[in-house]
């Protein structure tokens, strides 16, 4: 299997939330942020998954990787560096829903292993974190193969970048 290469690309995401108002009052706000989505051979992840789909558009879900929200990116880089358990099973959580960012919703996921000085990415799908009896989540026959160090070092950096200082670092 050929040695791919994994790299982040900033893309811009509208994300929107409620905001409290005066006592039960709330209301609407949009925002733009921006992301880091992964980029397999230079080509964004999203993109793979349009074609494997063999849709016009993208999907829209996003990582968790944004100054947006520190902590969750440092979580999800936690997860894909298999320092941290994965939320649902063995699968890892790549993108989620640009709304809540909850696996409720629903996102794209894979298997991520480790043998021979490699880091793979294969089984791709579309999961949530509930199990149909009905229906089978679709998956995707694709695999990606990164070298282990070149991974392990691409996302050690991306949670330096993310990562918050503790609150007594703030004091001093």
């Amino acid at each position: 299997m050929p040695v791919n290469t994994l790299s982040f690309v900033e893309r811009q995401v509208r994300t929107t939330s409620w905001e409290r108002r005066w006592f039960f009052l709330s209301r609407f706000v949009e925002a733009e942020h921006t992301f880091l989505e992964p980029a397999i051979d230079g080509r964004p992840l999203r993109e793979w998954v349009r074609e494997w789909e063999g849709v016009d558009e993208p999907p829209e879900e996003s990582t968790l990787l944004s100054a947006f929200d520190p902590e969750l990116a440092v979580e999800q880089l936690d997860r894909l560096l298999g320092d941290k358990p994965n939320q649902f099973g063995d699968r890892a959580w790549l993108l989620f829903c640009k709304v809540c960012f909850d696996e409720g919703c629903g996102g794209l996921t894979a298997d991520i292993s480790r043998a021979g000085g490699r880091v793979t990415w294969s089984n791709f799908g579309w999961d949530t974190d509930y199990v149909t009896e009905d229906e089978e989540p679709a998956r995707y026959n694709a695999s990606f193969s990164f070298d282990e160090a070149a991974y392990d070092r691409l996302l050690a950096e991306a949670r330096e970048h993310f990562k918050v200082p503790l609150f007594e670092d703030k004091l001093g």
